[in-house]
């Protein structure tokens, strides 16, 4: 039993270090049935009951796949639940139906829908992140299947601790000591047979892959996951050097992003990379590798869908072909005013620019970056609004239960009494507040599979700015 207080301690210590929830946050777990989505649900149960979040629910997706088998998983699953005071909502969904009506493969099926489940998970019990049971062995099983399809350093950064409202508390615990735990605490799981199909690469990687690595590393599993961990870092810097770079290279006005090619070539290739991949999807294209490496050259003349991409003098110059945004100037302390979607506002004497992109399909958004984040299109529907700060504004943070002064929020960040009324805030038209421009987005800005579509907002920090926001 000695290693129950530790298991526990160790995974409460993760979640604090990279901040995955606080005691205020409305938790819902995913339960599949196996032992790692069960352990997941016994440490949160404990945790809800340390006051360290609230465990409001568990979401089970039952695949239609493997019958009987999966009709026990979904019993077991709510059997558990029960028996530790927590309500189970179910979904029953037919994963090889959708694999063929989008060409997908089951696995990627399995994987959409899942994230549909979990949307609908936290509408249905009003939470703010869905946990994820996730461990050490699944981050090395995806670090090297990206490895083996040729990822760049993104793609090996693998699995974030905290990716929106998803959240995974157990990315540094492994499964042999999880399993270990369960059978200390007299508990069961189900096993998936379908684990050993080896027609599915994740299975084959851990049937065959990982345990030849480990001939050679006994640890290779904690080798390979603490890559993903260094890459996250390393990329997480980088792009903030690309911030920071951005505004050195590139002018974005109502028509067009000009580049100046000679400093996006004197710049190091990770950064030049980075930049140049950000410049494309400015313009709605998908920065793959082929486009970035032409920006890149500094190539002339191109077209792709729909964006010309020209060499002028010592510029590349992209122009979308679509009608250009609105743009208004207005100086600090502003009265509210519209933002068009798509459409910009410029804040002089600041030099901010807010730019307001979309209505787009809803994508796997990341929000690591708080000048850059996306909101929910039938939320913007009614239009945006640009204002600045007034005394009494609240906001609910993204995942959090409860409102939040401004005031506070801006005590907390270090933003200066002065420069407060700089900090634009984004707000729906009726009035409530969606993003305080480079610090927090709300909760009812969220994007979820059920939205119509997503609006992406940014921040761009001009040479000209009185100090970054």
């Amino acid at each position: 039993m000695s290693r129950v207080p530790d298991l526990v301690r160790r995974v409460r210590a993760f979640v604090d270090h990279e901040s995955l929830w606080d005691r205020d946050t409305r938790l819902v777990a995913a339960v599949s049935g196996g032992s790692d989505s069960v352990a997941l649900l016994h440490l949160l149960a404990r945790f809800t009951r340390d006051g360290h979040g609230y465990l409001t629910g568990v979401v089970h997706v039952h695949h239609g796949i493997r019958g009987a088998a999966a009709d026990a998983d979904a019993a077991f699953v709510g059997t558990l639940a029960a028996r530790l005071g927590v309500v189970v909502l179910t979904r029953h969904v037919d994963v090889p139906g959708r694999a063929r009506e989008e060409g997908w493969s089951l696995e990627k099926a399995g994987r959409e829908v899942r994230l549909e489940c979990y949307a609908d998970a936290l509408r249905h019990f009003g939470a703010g992140r869905v946990a994820l049971g996730h461990t050490r062995g699944d981050q090395a099983e995806t670090v090297l299947l990206r490895l083996a399809r040729g990822t760049g350093p993104r793609g090996l950064a693998a699995m974030a601790p905290l990716n929106g409202w998803r959240v995974r508390p157990l990315l540094e615990t492994d499964r042999d000591e999880l399993q270990a735990w369960l059978r200390s605490l007299g508990e069961s799981w189900c096993e998936d047979a379908t684990n050993a199909d080896l027609r599915v690469p994740r299975n084959r990687v851990r049937a065959q892959v990982l345990p030849a690595l480990r001939a050679v590393n006994p640890k290779a599993d904690e080798a390979v996951a603490r890559l993903a961990r260094l890459q996250a870092a390393d990329a997480a810097l980088l792009e903030s050097m690309a911030d920071e770079a951005w505004a050195q290279v590139v002018t974005r006005d109502d028509e067009e992003v000009r580049v100046s090619w000679a400093a996006l070539s004197a710049l190091p290739r990770a950064l030049a990379t980075r930049v140049a991949r950000r410049v494309l999807e400015a313009v709605g294209l998908r920065g793959d590798e082929r486009e970035t490496s032409l920006l890149l050259a500094g190539r002339p003349t191109r077209h792709f869908n729909g964006v010309s991409v020209q060499r002028l003098g010592p510029d590349v110059v992209l122009r979308s072909s679509a009608a250009p945004p609105r743009v208004a100037v207005v100086p600090p302390g502003f009265a509210a005013l519209d933002l068009p979607v798509p459409g910009a506002v410029l804040l002089e004497p600041s030099g901010v620019r807010l730019t307001a992109d979309g209505p787009q399909p809803v994508g796997d958004v990341v929000m690591t970056d708080p000048t850059r984040v996306c909101v929910c299109a039938d939320v913007a529907a009614g239009g945006l609004l640009v204002r600045s700060w007034r005394a009494g504004d609240r906001i609910q943070p993204l995942g959090l239960h409860g409102h939040r002064k401004l005031q506070d929020v801006f005590v907390d960040r270090k933003v200066p009494r002065d420069e407060r009324p700089l900090v634009p805030l984004v707000c729906a038209h009726d009035g409530t507040v969606l993003w305080v421009a480079g610090h927090v987005l709300s909760e009812r800005a969220r994007v979820t599979t059920g939205s119509s579509g997503m609006v992406v907002l940014k921040m761009w920090r001009h040479r000209s700015a009185r100090r970054p926001l």
